[in-house]
């Protein structure tokens, strides 16, 4: 790709923004496209080329991005987010954040969870002596993020209330499963579980408030909290039954086949020793991220942004 990109011995005129940016337009479609394929991985593909090409367009340091070229910068930042989760070692993920884009807040918040998790483990794993991680900060973020998503269910109309319900109730999940998520990031786990112990049920109820009603816009956006709610059902078959139906007719619902690969990935979780034993669900996909592989928790556009 870079050498189809590059000028050939100065030639040829370099891509403009413009091409650059029809280029992955077209890259993201793709992605998309590969999203609603059961059992097609090439996504992954579609999305590496997406990094590539921003990278070497140097697009994301553009002070003055158009609508479309935030918009969808804005897309792959949260692609990038949302499979970051389950990446421990790939060094092909986007190094820096996007100076002009202005992400989802629970997206944002999410990426920043993943990244000072990795910064802390890597400094662990060098010998650093690390403080102790100041939850109520990342309670705060997470209350910060449900106040600023909440205050658009007021643009709702009157003869919305089911889709203003559904939305609040998603992002109600949302709230609950990024605290959840910062918890097993940096917490001890006693701490973990008193908080799973009083949410855990919380957040099942409202993922299921939703996929049982006839409004389904929203459901795409329900994948990544009933991903965190199947990282803490642990000798829990009823839990892990609820999840497997929510996953399935979630899939059922929105066609977003890549999502399948984190259900899989919960039911190995399930099954495997370590985790009974007491592992946390990170601690084990990073121990086991070569014979795994990486997972994906979609959102969709229409509640992200």
């Amino acid at each position: 790709m870079r050498l189809e990109l590059q000028p050939a011995h100065g030639t040829v005129q370099a891509p403009t923004n413009q091409s650059f940016v029809e280029i992955l337009t077209a890259m993201l479609v793709l992605c998309y496209t590969e999203a609603f394929i059961p059992g097609s991985r090439d996504w992954k593909l579609h999305l590496r080329a997406c990094r590539t090409l921003i990278n070497f367009g140097n697009l994301r340091n553009r002070r003055t991005p158009n609508g479309i070229e935030s918009f969808i910068l804005k897309e792959v930042a949260d692609l990038d987010t949302l499979c970051n989760i389950s990446v421990f070692t790939d060094s092909t993920v986007l190094s820096e954040p996007f100076s002009d884009t202005r992400i989802w807040s629970f997206t944002g918040l999410i990426n920043d969870i993943t990244t000072v998790e990795r910064q802390r483990y890597e400094a662990r794993r060098k010998g650093k002596q690390l403080e102790d991680v100041d939850m109520e900060e990342w309670r705060q973020r997470a209350q910060n993020a449900y106040t600023e998503v909440s205050a658009r269910a007021n643009t709702f109309s009157s003869d919305q209330e089911d889709m203003r319900q559904c939305f609040q109730a998603v992002v109600r999940a949302h709230y609950h499963s990024s605290i959840i998520y910062s918890y097993q990031s940096f917490a001890p786990t006693p701490q973990v579980q008193d908080l799973v112990n009083s949410t855990i049920d919380t957040l099942l109820r409202d993922i299921q408030s939703v996929l049982a009603g006839h409004v389904h816009t929203f459901s795409h956006d329900l994948f990544l909290p009933c991903f965190i709610a199947g990282t803490e059902c642990r000798g829990d078959k009823l839990r892990q039954s609820i999840v497997e139906r929510l996953f399935l007719d979630s899939l059922a619902v929105t066609g977003l086949w890549c999502n399948h690969t984190a259900l899989q990935f919960l039911m190995t979780l399930w099954g495997s020793e370590e985790f009974e034993g007491g592992m946390s669900w990170i601690q084990y996909a990073r121990e086991n991220e070569a014979r795994i592989g990486t997972f994906y928790c979609f959102l969709s556009g229409c509640f992200c942004h």
